[in-house]
């Protein structure tokens, strides 16, 4: 949101997790792009399918809703990593170009480095 009040872009809701509420995304960013580096929450439904088939074989059964909140924080607790040094943004924005070029090709990742949708970059 502080974003979006700062820069000014287009937003779109888009439903990340079905039955839950929809997540605000900058409008006209590829679905792939944003899944491409969207890595912590691979992580986060890899460790939670572990840990519900734990739950399974200890209780018997599947978990409840309530209960599949509570094995979901853990198993974002369990993936969480420390925080890694700063690095300059603008070091940061080369070589996420660099890597979505890299994977998409010049198509997808048209907009020079540093233009935000909605902000007059396209």
């Amino acid at each position: 949101m502080e974003v979006c009040e700062k820069l000014g872009p287009a937003t779109v809701p888009r439903e990340a997790t079905p039955g839950l509420r929809p997540v605000m995304e900058i409008a006209d960013v590829d679905s792939e792009l944003i899944d491409w580096s969207a890595t912590r929450r691979e992580q986060i439904e890899k460790a939670l399918e572990g840990i519900t088939d734990q739950s399974v074989r200890e209780h018997g059964r599947l978990p409840g809703e309530r209960v599949r909140r509570g094995l979901g924080w853990w198993a974002a607790q369990d993936t969480r990593r420390e925080k890694k040094p700063l690095k300059p943004l603008e070091m940061l924005r080369a070589w996420w170009r660099a890597s979505a070029l890299l994977r998409f090709g010049k198509q997808m990742v048209r907009r020079p480095a540093g233009a935000v949708p909605g902000c007059g970059g396209r």
